[in-house]
């Protein structure tokens, strides 16, 4: 049976940077090394094109190729798609190079799960069919601008996450980072889970950053056709491929067909006792296997929350004294009512309030005083399920990655679906402090910090759902407790009904508030108070754009669910407090006295 190749002339007819002496340098090469197995022109030409051309790399991927594939036959031997365990695992799932390019050339290869019993899914065996797929389609298709690896986590239930084994995650991605002949230019899941963190906390210790960087969480394909075109999709997502039913008949047909495809490859492996130099084992890539086992038991320690350092905050604050840190901490620590809090924390409290102790205690009994009473804005923080979920699709709330030359960060917040039928004001602001409070514990204090508003997609239904009572404990929160050094409130593209908003806000903000408070009609106007070079590239300036920032805090918060649930966990307990103690009315009077002013 004819293993059915590309045809190597065609690839250099249409790859211009591919260069026929430098394959035959690559074929050399590789059959001048005794441990190795020879390689055809195909394979030398899908290693070269992956490594954008560099021989040396391609040298070093193919060595890694053969031999992580020769040490792990639990992943990538007995490759025979007729025969258990893979003829029932080819049920199971999706895999599948799907047959629209993407307008850059990139091939979208397509995974979903066909069958969602957990039962009968076994992750090393998925592993090895997903390879399959990928290595028939390369050496049958030929090469690609570039790869997106595309994940529709629908059908995915909590029972697949136990059957996911940390050695077997390290192994395949060390492969597909280092070996796989790919050139990868994206990970995208979408219609993610609520146990996302979970998969995270797994798969992130054996990523790069550069794989990182590509990887996108998407609640819905409408999120993730803003990155990867529609038209490129199966009929299921409104896309103009084939249904996901008759694409996955065809890919196992397709499987079935190319047995002796798998039956040569299966051949190709190393001789350790051959290799120069010291032969290689499975733990000089991998470690020992035995190392696993505390990583699979607590896969919660993976989750860290990845605050920031004390000691880059000291050095960066000059007048920070250690001793007045410890001191807030003693205080906030022998008071029974409070929870107990950490170095960072009252780092956050005493820059906040410009090293002032007694200040910073007053803000840290309101901060966790007004968060626990205030439950129905700051409890709830799980941003892997509703209401949070579906509100980070609503707006865009974000630092901006660069600040301003007087040091101060950028929080910009924008509508990204302008239907007030899904603008929720109090869900709103629990992710728009779940936004702010993930950056200050992750990155730190700053010399101040500025809030800018979008106005422009906001219409007159979006006011008639904002609560008096929301907008007096947030700003009551912002103005008493929220460890930031606010230096500006800026509303830009302001609305004819800008009045209205302002009326419901004014009478809950202190004058110190008002004086901070600009309201700008375009961006040209903005940009005289705010350099324009930290603003995203919509308003002219070299942040990224808007959609990609998006995205980007998206997985942020889906990636820090550990935080938010630690978050959740640090409550008053008004039981203990010395003295009498508080209740929600002593902070903003009975909910009744607003009656009027929501009516007026």
């Amino acid at each position: 049976m004819a293993l059915n190749f590309f045809d190597p002339k065609t690839e250099l007819t249409k790859d211009k940077n591919l260069r026929e002496d430098d394959i035959k340098t690559l074929i050399d090469w590789v059959n001048k090394q005794a441990h190795l197995p020879k390689i055809n022109e195909v394979q030398a030409i899908l290693f070269l094109q992956s490594c954008n051309y560099r021989n040396e790399a391609a040298k070093s991927a193919i060595d890694s190729y053969f031999t992580v594939k020769t040490f792990c036959a639990d992943l990538f031997g007995g490759r025979n798609p007729l025969q258990s365990p893979l003829r029932e695992s080819l049920n199971v799932a999706l895999f599948a190079f799907l047959p629209k390019k993407t307008p850059q050339g990139d091939t979208i290869i397509f995974m979903k799960l066909m069958d969602s019993n957990p039962d009968n899914y076994n992750f090393s065996v998925q592993l090895k069919h997903f390879d399959m797929v990928c290595m028939l389609g390369l050496h049958q298709e030929g090469v690609s601008n570039g790869h997106i690896i595309v994940l529709d986590m629908k059908e995915v239930v909590f029972g697949h996450l136990t059957k996911l084994g940390p050695l077997a995650m390290k192994k395949f991605l060390y492969y597909l980072q280092e070996a796989m002949p790919l050139r990868l230019k994206g990970l995208h899941y979408f219609n993610i889970v609520p146990f996302m963190d979970k998969i995270l906390a797994l798969m992130r210790p054996f990523m790069k950053k550069e794989l990182l960087d590509m990887l996108y969480l998407h609640n819905t394909v409408d999120d993730l056709v803003k990155f990867v075109p529609r038209e490129c999709l199966p009929l299921d997502y409104g896309g103009s491929v084939e249904s996901t039913h008759v694409i996955h008949e065809k890919t196992k047909n397709k499987l079935r067909e190319n047995c002796a495809f798998f039956d040569w490859e299966d051949k190709q492996v190393v001789d350790e006792s051959q290799r120069a130099g010291k032969p290689k084992n499975v733990s000089d890539i991998f470690g020992v296997e035995g190392t696993f086992k505390k990583l699979e038991l607590d896969i919660k320690k993976k989750m860290s929350l990845n605050l920031a350092d004390v000691k880059c905050e000291y050095s960066k604050n000059p007048t920070l004294k250690q001793e007045d840190v410890k001191s807030l901490m003693e205080w906030v620590n022998k008071q029974p009512h409070l929870p107990k809090i950490n170095e960072l924390q009252a780092i956050l409290f005493l820059q906040s309030c410009y090293n002032r102790n007694e200040a910073a205690k007053a803000a840290i009994d309101t901060f966790f005083t007004v968060k626990t009473l205030c439950s129905d804005l700051f409890g709830g923080r799980n941003p892997l399920t509703s209401p949070n979920k579906d509100t980070m699709n609503v707006s865009l709330m974000t630092p901006l990655p660069r600040e301003t030359p007087e040091g101060h960060c950028i929080f910009l917040f924008k509508l990204i679906d302008t239907n007030p039928d899904k603008y929720i004001f109090g869900d709103q602001l629990r992710c728009f402090d779940m936004m702010i409070m993930r950056h200050l514990h992750q990155c730190g204090t700053s010399n101040g910090h500025l809030i800018l508003f979008d106005m422009k997609g906001v219409v007159f239904g979006h006011v008639t759902k904002l609560g008096p009572l929301n907008m007096k404990k947030f700003l009551y929160y912002l103005q008493e407790a929220m460890p930031v050094r606010l230096k500006g409130l800026h509303f830009f593209n302001i609305v004819p009904f800008m009045d209205k908003i302002l009326a419901l806000m004014k009478p809950f903000m202190k004058k110190e508030m008002i004086d901070m408070l600009y309201l700008h009609n375009t961006v040209d106007d903005l940009v005289k108070q705010v350099p324009r070079d930290c603003l995203p590239q919509e308003y002219g300036g070299s942040a990224e754009s808007m959609t990609i920032l998006h995205e980007k805090m998206k997985r942020t918060l889906c990636e820090n669910s550990a935080f938010f649930e630690w978050e959740d966990g640090q409550k008053v307990d008004e039981s203990l407090r010395p003295g009498k103690p508080k209740n929600v009315g002593d902070y903003f009077g009975v909910e009744g006295t607003f009656k009027k002013l929501e009516l007026d």
